[in-house]
């Protein structure tokens, strides 16, 4: 079953989606599974912001 969702809560997305395509002015910046686009820099690097999920495999990335 295929389901369409418009929500600008990153972590809502992450809680129900299986797959995330994000649009950013009409286009498609990133079309994945909602956890690589969700610990991914393709959020902050297309202007969306940064979820939490980003924001923690950044501090996971810097304790590497």
């Amino acid at each position: 079953m295929t389901v369409v969702m418009v929500e600008h809560k990153m972590e809502w997305i992450a809680e129900f989606a299986d797959r995330v395509i994000a649009l950013k002015d009409g286009e498609d910046s990133a079309r994945r599974q909602s956890s690589e686009v969700l610990t991914s820099d393709l959020l902050t690097k297309h202007g969306f912001g940064i979820s939490r999920y980003t924001s923690l495999q950044e501090r996971q990335e810097a304790c590497l």
